[in-house]
């Protein structure tokens, strides 16, 4: 755990650089005309913190974030400068490229049109089809989409990182299964295939959200270089504001931002308090992952719904550990039947549009008789504050429960080595050979590493001691030397800093 909250100390220039400019948007927004003031006051603290040990130091490029907001703020005044007292924005430009781009969109959204129409699929089955292509809840019918809403579904029906995920991971899985396209042409492609998308669907918040974070992480697979989950959040919430001002201060975006960092934020401990589900069973370890992700996921957007629409769906956790993986299987199965009617050959697309359409109905018939049994719909109303408030709580009982947990397995695991140590020791020095003492030590650190190693934690968080250490080094080094008192010596010392530790 304390790795865990480690790694969300931003890492990179760019990320302190984003951070330093977020920061004074939301102190923009809080204070309305005050960031040169708070600009002085963070440069005070900057000018103190020289004084300060280097981990309480604070970044120049953090400073330099700050400043960055000022420029912009005084430069581009009708662009950047919210008016905190407009409760609406209007919809910004969803064809930046002009009329070519315009063009496009219209054409694309016919196509697919006359697509569905050709596949004669049922009227509730065609809705539903659309709106998970164009991700508008808008093509729903109003009672599903009200079903949808008290389920806390209805994210299933807007363009997200959920759909661009599996369009884009879909293609690298069958590109990366030719050899002679190498290693950055896989990774190439689907981002430019997820720009199209983007564009065709005019440019949605969590969409381009998910765009900018494929980016990113290609960028850092083609550099080889490693960005934390802090550094994907700050930067693409930056490229965002910068492009596109208006849709930033936008429920959706904070929507979109929430949920992957509950996910990146919460999964992991998650993943801890839920150690009574073992890894090694696919079934168990499969609703370990789901559980973890849809958990986290309403976290992260809980504050903001209670906020925004003062009402939660406390259910909504268990219905999408049905859902999200029944949309998962259903949209790769629907951008393919797409393809394949263009073909037009009836051989290919009727029965590929008759696998659509089941999972279709299944889609449907979940979502209108588990909505409400399972959704537990609550409009808060006047007692925000209380949700607010158990959302802190249950923030904090994760956290600890986590750290409490894991702190105590180490513990446990810490002891165990420490009597493998010694009872390696000890068959050690009952073995006469200098050639049976290096068998047995080889056969003890195999078995203690196997059977650590099927255990529900990491393996580098078990072995990441001192006395494992030692007992790799010497089994070395008795491999490279036969000399019987040079390895009782080493195991003296191994014996000894088991006992003092």
């Amino acid at each position: 755990m304390e790795k865990h909250i480690r790694n969300w100390i931003p890492c990179s220039a760019f990320s302190k650089f984003s951070l330093g400019t977020l920061t004074g948007i939301v102190i923009d927004l809080i204070f309305p005309g005050t960031v040169l003031l708070w600009a002085g006051f963070a440069i005070g603290l900057f000018s103190i913190s020289h004084f300060l040990k280097k981990r309480f130091q604070i970044s120049k490029y953090f400073i330099f974030g700050i400043f960055f907001l000022l420029y912009v703020l005084t430069a581009f005044p009708e662009k950047f400068q919210i008016n905190p007292q407009k409760k609406y924005f209007n919809v910004s430009q969803k064809n930046p490229f002009g009329k070519p781009e315009k063009i496009f969109q219209k054409k694309f959204r016919e196509q697919v049109l006359l697509d569905l129409k050709e596949a004669g699929l049922e009227k509730n089955s065609n809705r539903i089809a659309l709106g998970l292509i164009f991700g508008e809840s808008k093509q729903l019918s109003q009672e599903f989409k009200t079903k949808a809403k008290e389920g806390g579904i209805l994210h299933l029906f807007a363009a997200s990182g959920l759909h661009l995920g599996v369009l884009m991971g879909v293609q690298f899985r069958l590109l990366s299964l030719i050899p002679s396209l190498g290693y950055n042409t896989p990774r190439i492609i689907p981002l430019l295939t997820g720009f199209l998308y983007l564009s065709a669907l005019g440019y949605p918040t969590s969409l381009a959200r998910a765009w900018i974070f494929a980016g990113m992480l290609l960028f850092q697979g083609l550099f080889f270089r490693k960005l934390r989950p802090v550094d994907l959040l700050l930067g693409s919430a930056w490229i965002l504001w910068l492009l596109d001002p208006i849709r930033f201060y936008s429920v959706s975006f904070c929507l979109s931002f929430g949920a992957v960092t509950g996910i990146f934020f919460f999964s992991y401990p998650i993943r801890i308090a839920c150690n009574f589900l073992s890894d090694e069973n696919k079934i168990s370890y499969f609703l370990k992952e789901n559980l973890s992700i849809s958990f986290s996921a309403g976290l992260g957007t809980m504050p903001v719904l209670l906020l925004a629409f003062e009402s939660y769906s406390f259910g909504s956790i268990l219905l999408n550990l049905i859902m999200v993986p029944l949309a998962g299987i259903l949209l790769p199965i629907l951008y393919f039947s797409l393809l394949i009617q263009k073909t037009k050959l009836i051989l290919l697309t009727e029965p590929i549009w008759s696998i659509t359409e089941f999972l279709i109905q299944i889609l449907i018939y979940l979502s209108e008789n588990l909505s409400k049994p399972l959704g537990f719909y609550k409009e808060m109303k006047g007692s925000v504050w209380i949700g607010i408030t158990g959302w802190i709580l249950l923030c904090i009982k994760i956290l600890y429960y986590s750290y409490f947990i894991e702190k105590n397995y180490l513990k446990n695991t810490e002891q165990s080595i420490e009597k493998e140590t010694l009872s390696s020791y000890e068959k050690f020095t009952e073995n006469k050979t200098t050639s049976l003492q290096s068998e047995s030590i080889s056969i003890d650190i195999k078995e203690s590493q196997q059977t650590y190693h099927k255990d529900q934690f990491p393996y580098n968080q078990i072995f990441n001691s001192k006395n494992i250490i030692f007992i790799k080094q010497i089994h070395n080094r008795i491999a490279r030397r036969k000399d019987e008192k040079r390895m009782n010596f080493y195991f003296q010392t191994i014996k000894r800093n088991t006992v003092t530790s």
